[in-house]
């Protein structure tokens, strides 16, 4: 770690502990604790971290956004932490979480698998499908099945940049594929089928800004926008042939972009003059707090260090548009930005019915033909 980064640490731990007594004890421990994790190798460093997300949208107009993170950001070096949401619009969501202690987590040097204990996301389970990816996570009230199998073929899209005094790099192992499975809690949830994508996400580095990250998918027609701070992927295909995109411009619906008024379009043009319009609804949507798993004081460093953030994501249909033609297809959209700090806050119960409500938005509707 950087001496001055070390310092500016130091110092806002010496500021928060002066003005909350009672916690200096476990300040003063965390201090110790992220100053010998200060490494030479990035992925000893104290901010580094890296995800793997799996987006699926269903058939039945459903969402599942499925996380396995490892990092070194919480009280000890490599947790791990997985994260699998099921939102539907006619039935409560299914929020799935599990924590593991650094003895638990196992991950591939290729980074084509990670295990938390029991839990865990592989590619290649069977041995007759070696590109498949497998998500496994089950405990006594839920169970998540998923398989995502590719389709087409070719290198995986990355980008890498340097952000926030580090390296930060996103990849799509599977930028589209064909999702099978099963997502279900007690009497609730079941069989998965629809069209998904993978993400890598990972680094040293601290990617300034709001992230965005959006999927368009359906049977003949795919893609995959990820963008934050100055980094941007974008990949698409059409009927299994590439589609060029170059950089892309977004322009988000009032009620997404965080001012007040009624809910609209939003629209994301590219350079290479393809247009992706975009109609999402509250119906199928929700917002989780990205740290609520951590321990109290924990959730305090990272509000102090402005890093305390929700994930919002929604469901709807998009209409792509390219030289004179037009594909319309399912849609989701995450947004990551920064929450309003409310106090330490406990995670919401493994497979039961919770989170906050989705930003006001109107219910989905497919656009007409």
């Amino acid at each position: 770690m950087p001496l001055t980064r070390a310092a500016l640490l130091l110092a806002t731990l010496l500021r928060a502990t002066l003005l909350r007594a009672p916690l200096l004890l476990t300040t003063l421990l965390l201090t110790t604790l992220l100053l010998a994790g200060c490494g030479r190798h990035p992925t000893d460093a104290l901010t580094w971290r890296e995800s793997w997300e799996m987006l699926v949208i269903t058939r039945d107009g459903g969402l599942v956004d499925a996380r396995v993170t490892v990092s070194n950001t919480g009280l000890l070096r490599a947790q791990g932490h997985l994260q699998a949401d099921r939102w539907s619009e006619d039935a409560l969501p299914i929020l799935y979480s599990r924590d593991a202690a650094p003895a638990e987590v196992q991950v591939d040097p290729a980074r084509r698998s990670v295990h938390l204990g029991m839990d865990g996301l592989a590619q290649g389970e069977d041995p007759a499908a070696p590109a498949t990816w497998t998500l496994r996570a089950r405990d006594d009230q839920a169970s998540v099945l998923l398989h995502l199998h590719p389709l087409g073929e070719g290198a995986a899209p990355r980008q890498a940049w340097q952000a926030g005094g580090g390296q930060w790099a996103v990849e799509a192992p599977v930028p589209l594929g064909e999702v099978s499975g099963w997502f279900g809690a007690q009497e609730r949830g079941g069989l998965v089928e629809g069209w998904g994508a993978l993400l890598h996400r990972g680094g040293d580095g601290w990617p300034a800004g709001r992230r965005l990250t959006l999927l368009v998918a359906g049977r003949d027609v795919g893609l995959v926008l990820d963008t934050q701070g100055e980094g941007q992927l974008s990949w698409a295909q059409v009927e299994g042939e590439p589609l060029a995109l170059g950089a892309a411009t977004v322009e988000l619906a009032p009620t997404l972009s965080g001012d007040a008024g009624p809910p609209g379009t939003s629209t994301v043009r590219f350079a290479e003059g393809v247009e992706v319009e975009l109609r999402l609804g509250r119906a199928v949507a929700g917002r989780r707090l990205l740290y609520e798993h951590l321990l109290g004081a924990e959730q305090r460093l990272l509000h102090w260090t402005g890093q305390w953030r929700e994930r919002r994501t929604w469901r709807g249909w998009a209409r792509v548009r390219w030289q004179g033609q037009e594909r319309v297809a399912g849609a989701a959209l995450v947004i990551v930005d920064r929450a309003p700090w409310q106090g330490p806050v406990r995670p919401v119960p493994v497979g039961r019915p919770g989170g906050a409500e989705a930003p006001a938005l109107s219910p989905p509707v497919a656009p007409a033909p």
